[in-house]
């Protein structure tokens, strides 16, 4: 039971870009979780405010490689960090550089041998890229960050499994803030292979008559290899399922989980 929280949080930590934090079950005392993911990112439509598809893009199309750190601190506390490289470009700008670093914390504040609660804190900021698929760089902002974390082991016909709910409330110091809700659900068929459904909500506050919505799903494949399982490779194909002035994703990406 402890190697499979163990990797729930790893597995948690490898979603959407910017979206990309631990989940519910604190990491262990000492013990270090390291994901770095690349990815392929492009669109050709967008969504209208009316959440119509068909607007037309010329050229979206992003790379970028991130690394996540999860750090156990104390039995209830463990320390994160991230660090985002993109290069994007668009009809109306292009990029190439340090997106962006977050640093934050998570407590647990409750665990039994199936649920966890834990909330988090984390501010993002340096960097000039964006944080969004629906928007510019913003350089020489700051983002803070709470998030709400419920985790939850069970068995589905005989398989483990896991659902990890998030509910964030993002305050942004130069764009309007952001609700943003995901659920991860994981299931482990045997102790190499891992399947994942993830879904990542999100909507601006209202401002100058402009709101962003998004709906974006993803699903993974993940292999373990060594004799402790501690090396993982996640294989990931995403898409925007639903939106509000915000383009028509497609993407594909590749993480390497370590434990250390």
């Amino acid at each position: 039971m402890r190697s499979f929280l163990r990797l729930c949080v790893v597995i948690c930590a490898g979603g959407f870009p910017a979206q990309g934090v631990a989940g519910a079950w604190p990491q262990e005392i000492g013990h270090i979780q390291v994901i770095s993911r690349a990815e392929l990112a492009r669109a050709t439509q967008a969504y209208d405010a009316q959440g119509n598809r068909g607007v037309e893009l010329d050229g979206w199309e992003e790379k970028s490689v991130s690394v996540f750190v999860d750090y156990g601190l104390t039995e209830r506390i463990s320390l994160t960090g991230k660090v985002n490289f993109q290069d994007y470009q668009t009809e109306w700008e292009s990029f190439s550089g340090l997106g962006s670093v977050e640093i934050g914390a998570r407590y647990n504040f409750l665990r039994t041998e199936k649920t966890v609660l834990s909330l988090g804190i984390s501010a993002e900021g340096l960097g000039q890229g964006r944080r969004n698929a629906f928007e510019d760089g913003r350089p020489d902002s700051t983002d803070i960050e709470l998030r709400g974390y419920l985790g939850r082991n069970f068995t589905f016909r005989g398989i483990p499994s896991f659902v990890d709910i998030q509910l964030a409330r993002r305050m942004r110091s130069h764009d309007a803030d952001q609700w943003r809700g995901d659920v991860t659900l994981g299931l482990k068929p045997n102790e190499k292979w891992m399947v994942l459904a993830q879904v990542f909500d999100g909507r601006t506050d209202i401002e100058d008559n402009f709101q962003a919505v998004w709906v974006n799903g993803e699903l993974s494949v993940v292999r373990a290899f060594g004799p402790e399982n501690d090396l993982n490779l996640q294989l990931s194909a995403r898409q925007t399922l639903y939106g509000k002035n915000v383009p028509e994703v497609s993407g594909a990406a590749l993480s390497l989980w370590k434990a250390f």
